[in-house]
């Protein structure tokens, strides 16, 4: 608790804590000082300097200012358009617009403001924020920048646009390049099999396996995303999207796995199998981390469904067949 200390006839100040006696220093008048013991004195008026040579000079210590001493000082009463507090320094409430000089409110045109982390302490002293609130920040109190709520709500809008276009860019654009890559791939091997190899019909085989292995992949692999979605909360977007990308995935591992036989001229090669196994499963992995954000556990649960499903489904039906013309 501040204990007041007691003042004599002279320009002393006595502790009234543990009775030292402190010569008083003018430029000290009204302000509170701190005792060596600790105790917290008030000084109330200035005095004439003392001459005793008996008493001890110490240095007295300006007391730290109080939470609600600074924010008396900073701080301004509420603004009378929002309510909100706002600095004793502000010209304009950052929350409303309003002028305080003109008393109105008024809109600004926002430009780049650079804060000078030297020149501003609270700049400097502040924590810095969550990234994902960063950008709706409000420019730094003192620095002389003001912003109006028509503002806001552009760079608001500015925001919006940002995360479309990126979304844009992972619902269709990604995928149509991974598309158009394995369409053009195969048709390098086919091109590579009829006219250089001089092989149609191998050609035509093989391209009417990509058409079939698409077919009966696709409903599968979407099949598989769906279980992946409820197993790892894998994010696919609306099913349209979510199809879309799969068949994306499909024709680009589809695409990459014609390198492998673009160079063998689809002669068998010892082995031959682990690589044209390993280039396809690379595509298929680069295409689900890219396009869904996958974990390698969500990719190979996901390949799995897609490579085990349709043979178990085409197992049951002739067991079912056999089963009905035996009967």
């Amino acid at each position: 608790m501040t204990r007041i200390g007691a003042m004599d006839s002279s320009d002393h100040i006595i502790c009234s804590q543990c009775d030292r006696q402190f010569r008083f220093k003018p430029e000290l008048a009204g302000k509170h000082v701190k005792c060596k013991c600790g105790n917290m004195i008030a000084i109330e008026a200035p005095r004439t300097p003392a001459t005793d040579p008996h008493d001890t000079e110490y240095d007295l210590a300006e007391a730290p200012a109080t939470p609600d001493a600074i924010a008396h000082e900073q701080f301004k009463p509420a603004c009378p358009s929002c309510g909100s507090a706002v600095k004793a320094q502000a010209v304009i409430c950052l929350n409303c617009g309003y002028n305080f000089k003109e008393g109105k409110a008024v809109t600004t045109e926002v430009s780049a403001v650079e804060v000078d982390d030297e020149s501003t302490p609270e700049a400097a002293s502040a924590s810095p924020p969550p990234a994902d609130t960063q950008a709706a920040m409000l420019p730094p109190t003192g620095t002389g920048a003001s912003i109006s709520t028509s503002a806001k709500l552009d760079l608001t809008a500015a925001i919006d646009g940002q995360v479309q276009s990126a979304h844009r860019f992972k619902d269709i654009t990604l995928p149509l390049i991974y598309a158009g890559t394995g369409v053009l791939l195969i048709i390098v091997k086919c091109f590579v099999l009829a006219i250089l190899g001089d092989n149609v019909r191998l050609a035509v085989g093989f391209l009417g396996r990509d058409v079939v292995t698409f077919v009966i992949d696709l409903p599968f692999l979407f099949l598989g995303l769906f279980l992946t979605a409820r197993m790892f909360g894998t994010e696919y977007g609306s099913i349209l999207w979510g199809i879309l990308k799969i068949a994306a995935i499909v024709i680009l591992a589809t695409g990459a796995e014609s390198i492998y036989v673009t160079i063998t001229g689809g002669n068998a090669v010892p082995f031959g199998w682990v690589l044209q196994w390993s280039i396809y499963l690379l595509a298929f992995y680069i295409g689900c981390v890219s396009l869904f954000d996958m974990e390698p556990l969500e990719v190979t649960v996901l390949w799995l469904v897609s490579y085990f499903a349709p043979k178990i489904v085409i197992f049951l039906l002739l067991m079912l067949g056999i089963g009905y013309f035996m009967s």
